[in-house]
């Protein structure tokens, strides 16, 4: 069966007035002509990143339609027969056309100073024109480099931590204000401004709502970040706070490191008691860069969670989600709207105002994010390479978040033995690591490679070795599919009964069950009379079919339900956890509209799955560790 492609989310951020944006059109460039910098345009203090710089055409500014629009939560459509395009928002909708000056806002027709144009195939409108379509305004800096668009969403928030008002902040946030603004006449972040009045409450409740821990050191900023304020402040509680969600010790700022930062303050300070909070900040951010170190030497399984409300995007609920460690307490506090599971140390994170998207590691931190929107089922880390979706398109990126194989496909797959399956056209075909297609697009379906066998979908369905020859003919052997291929066996149907095959297509166990599972760790799952069993690699049945159900083996354990319970057995069919689980599900189902071929203890998710005694939630590892999540 094909897997459920989830679709796009798109952002839900709040759409003031539309209407200002056809009244003033266009921005002077008062100071910017003298200037040798490239301008550089932030929203809320996040920067935007074009792939083509701006432009100036008749003392107006131009950027790029697509990532400012993206920013700033606009659904747009694109009509290529008319070059129309259509930008909408809550209940607003404006249409545009390319080199015409006449729009529509709502149906009623208005007319804006300089037209929409195309420049090397990118949309370009003036900078003004987007500001205060959503009812913001512009402010340029003394050099005329910098230009920061303010949204107002986030405003009444950062009034509040400005004006030290706990409630009204609370408020806020929870009326959906976002936690992150900044503002260029006071030069302070939301964060900043509770920070400036050492109100911890303020600031623990803007993190927990996503605030950026990180803020002012993605790139040169003239501004402290809320790391070095707090070291600035002589605050260790701060400090302890701010790196609890997720603030990096070893950014650099203008005084070098955080630890650099707290050594420079502490080497010209004379008060004692100040000294003495320095000291025990240097301390913190110390213990805290070892810890992250070890976390990622040791780089164990992490299990996601929501700490917030259920995850509903469709209807603007995204959670607020977070990581467990192996004894069920917090490692990573639940501060990103939508997180996948890691692989090879990496995993696929939104932050909680969904402005940034792209990979954290272990410690929580990103190691990269996207200058894009990708597509929310971006995939894991497999072989060094994972499948991104970027403006409909997929191609791979390596661990640095560079593309290796540039967005092409319709969709992708995970590579899998130095192979990975991609659509074109609705046909599915192989590329290797270099992106050179090694079979055409002509299948329906093409799983993963499994011991150099890849099972296939469509008019020959079978398997295919890695140079993408039909090996085993279904047709040809009078066969139908069922499994993959595991441990140097397959699982297929013939008359009705189930067997397996060997990788040239020929019966080492005859198909005599009504269902099998694949083979792990020496043994399948068979179904005989209705019960569950397993057999070995020679066929013999080694543990009797008494189970309604029975899962892989992993670790020399597996899990089983018997009248109605689940609980373990080894691989001598002896019970080592009781009978007491109701329930289990995959890590990789977290989301709903998570991947449906998923199963508990697959390779996905570091093998981990979910346990439920009625209401409560428990997590199995690899090992077979139980643990009760403790969410403090």
């Amino acid at each position: 069966m094909k897997e459920r492609k989830p679709k796009k989310m798109p952002c839900n951020l709040r759409f003031i007035s539309i209407l200002l944006g056809f009244l003033l059109c266009f921005l002077p460039v008062t100071g910017n002509a003298a200037s040798t910098e490239p301008t550089r345009v932030y929203i809320d203090g996040v920067e935007v990143y074009f792939t083509q710089p701006p432009v100036v055409e008749k003392a107006t500014t131009l950027v790029q339609l697509r990532p400012v629009y993206e920013r700033l939560g606009i659904e747009m459509k694109w009509d290529g027969k008319t070059q129309t395009i259509t930008s909408s928002k809550d209940q607003t909708i404006i249409v545009m056309q390319i080199n015409s000056k006449e729009v529509t806002i709502n149906g009623e027709p208005s007319t804006i100073t300089i037209a929409p144009r195309i420049i090397d195939q990118s949309t370009f409108v003036p900078l003004r024109f987007i500001a205060e379509s959503i009812g913001g305004e512009v402010l340029w800096d003394e050099t005329g480099s910098r230009v920061d668009i303010i949204s107002k969403h986030g405003r009444n928030v950062f009034l509040a931590a400005l004006q030290n008002d706990l409630q009204q902040a609370e408020h806020w946030l929870e009326k959906g204000d976002l936690a992150n603004y900044f503002s260029p006449t006071d030069k302070l972040t939301s964060l900043g401004a509770a920070i400036h009045h050492e109100n911890i409450k303020i600031a623990e409740i803007l993190l927990s709502f996503g605030a950026d821990a990180n803020a002012g050191v993605h790139g040169p900023s003239p501004y402290a970040s809320p790391l070095e304020s707090a070291i600035q402040k002589k605050n260790p509680e701060f400090v302890r706070l701010l790196l609890d969600y997720g603030a990096d010790p070893s950014n650099s700022g203008k005084e070098g490191t955080a630890l650099d930062a707290a050594k420079s303050i502490l080497l010209a300070e004379t008060n004692s008691a100040h000294k003495e909070k320095l000291e025990q900040i240097i301390d913190i951010l110390q213990h805290k860069i070892q810890q992250d170190a070890l976390i990622l030497s040791e780089d164990k399984p992490l299990i996601p969670f929501n700490g917030g409300n259920p995850f509903r995007p469709y209807m603007g609920e995204w959670g607020s989600w977070g990581f467990l460690d192996d004894t069920g307490a917090v490692a990573i506090k639940p501060r990103f709207s939508f997180i996948a599971p890691f692989s090879e140390g990496l995993a696929f994170a939104v932050s909680k105002d969904r402005l940034q998207s792209g990979y954290i590691d272990k410690t929580g931190k990103f190691r990269f994010t996207f200058e894009f929107e990708p597509d929310l089922s971006s995939g894991e880390f497999k072989e060094g390479l994972a499948p991104v979706g970027k403006d409909d398109r997929w191609g791979y990126i390596d661990t640095s978040g560079q593309f290796i194989i540039e967005p092409q496909y319709d969709y992708a797959q995970l590579f899998s033995e130095g192979l990975a399956s991609v659509e074109v056209n609705g046909k599915w075909g192989l590329i290797d690591k270099s992106g050179e297609i090694i079979l055409e697009p002509k299948y329906d379906w093409i799983f993963p490679f499994r011991d150099g066998r890849a099972l296939v979908h469509g008019e020959r369905p079978g398997f295919i070795d890695t140079k993408g020859d039909l090996t085993i003919d279904f047709e040809a052997l009078g066969i139908l599919e069922y499994g993959q291929f595991s441990e140097k066996l397959a699982s297929v149907r013939k008359d009705e009964k189930v067997g397996f095959i060997n990788n040239e297509g020929q019966f080492v166990i005859p198909p005599t069950y009504k269902l099998t599972y694949n083979f792990s760790e020496g043994f399948a799952t068979v179904f005989i009379d209705g019960k569950c069993g397993y057999i070995d690699s020679s066929g013999q049945l080694v543990i009797p079919a008494v189970y309604d159900s029975a899962y892989p083996f992993r670790n020399g354990q597996a899990l089983v339900k018997r009248d109605g319970l689940l609980g373990f057995i080894n691989t001598k069919g002896e019970v080592i956890l009781p009978f007491t689980y109701t329930r289990v599900k995959g890590i990789s189902t977290l989301h709903e509209f998570g991947p449906s071929m998923y199963r508990p203890f697959s390779d996905e998710a570091d093998g981990m799955a979910i346990l439920y005694k009625d209401d409560q939630v428990y997590y199995v590892f690899p090992d077979g560790k139980i643990v009760e999540p403790i969410k403090k």
